[in-house]
């Protein structure tokens, strides 16, 4: 079972493998080193059950980081047919309809921004409570 902890360089979450002595942050590669190994010994029920309700909430936070970058994409897409003036290509029903998804696409893309936020946040105070010790 890998354990969550939190970089003291960039504040990214690492994932780390109770049988490594020795992990390097994959942002930006700073070496930490433990004092022992063997953490799950010594890491309460409670400890490991917010251990894997973080891991829950990466696997949500991936898979939201990947519909807002879809929902981004769309909508800048969206703005460069609104700036082209296609009210000529699509008539008033077609542009009409363009701008009303437009503005569907633009309040999701905030609504998932925002929701993005409040998990990184929640994820962040667990993650406080949980962090381990590490020595560079």
């Amino acid at each position: 079972m890998d354990f969550i902890a939190k970089c003291t360089k960039c504040n990214q979450t690492l994932n780390i493998d109770p049988t490594e002595k020795k992990v390097n942050c994959p942002y930006c590669d700073t070496p930490y080193v433990f004092e022992r190994t063997d953490f799950s010994s010594d890491m309460s029920d409670e400890a490991k059950v917010k251990n894997e309700i973080i891991k829950k909430y990466d696997v949500k936070l991936v898979t939201l980081k990947e519909k807002f970058r879809k929902l981004s994409a769309k909508k800048q897409e969206m703005e460069r047919q609104l700036r082209r003036k296609p009210f000529l290509f699509f008539g008033r029903k077609g542009w009409n309809k363009l701008k009303e998804d437009y503005i569907l696409v633009k309040d999701l893309t905030q609504i998932l921004k925002e929701e993005i936020a409040r998990l990184e946040k929640i994820k962040q105070k667990m993650i406080g409570v949980t962090d381990m010790t590490m020595y560079t």
